[in-house]
């Protein structure tokens, strides 16, 4: 962005922006690559997706890679063949919701597993 004055002139960096995910259906067949990748935004609602990896799969995460300053993960329904994290979220600010999701596999935090507890609603696991 850049600001212009009878006298001055200035370029200023703009902030980053927010991103919502909601209501998707994501499917990959034999894919190496996340099914959805989302970097550099300021927030990142994911939520009320299906996601669903079948096939020989490459490396983590088969579904989805996010990578924001705060991230809430709530409401989706990952699937995948193995046992490997479906969801690998990165908040910078290391703040980040996730709750009401369900997967076949973990879904990391900073690459820590959330927990299969059912007082935090994430139902993890076949």
């Amino acid at each position: 962005a850049y600001v212009l004055t009878r006298n001055r002139f200035a370029a200023l960096p703009l902030p980053p922006g927010a991103v919502s995910v909601r209501g998707n259906q994501l499917r990959g067949h034999s894919s190496g690559a996340p099914l959805l990748h989302v970097d550099s935004v300021d927030h990142c609602l994911l939520a009320d997706n299906h996601g669903e990896a079948v096939g020989a799969a490459g490396k983590e995460p088969l579904i989805g890679l996010v990578m924001a300053r705060t991230i809430n993960a709530s409401n989706n329904r990952l699937a995948a063949n193995q046992e490997q994290a479906t969801l690998q979220l990165h908040p910078l600010l290391k703040r980040a919701i996730v709750m009401g999701n369900t997967s076949t596999g973990p879904i990391q935090v900073q690459g820590a597993s959330v927990p299969a507890d059912i007082n935090l609603t994430n139902i993890i696991g076949s």
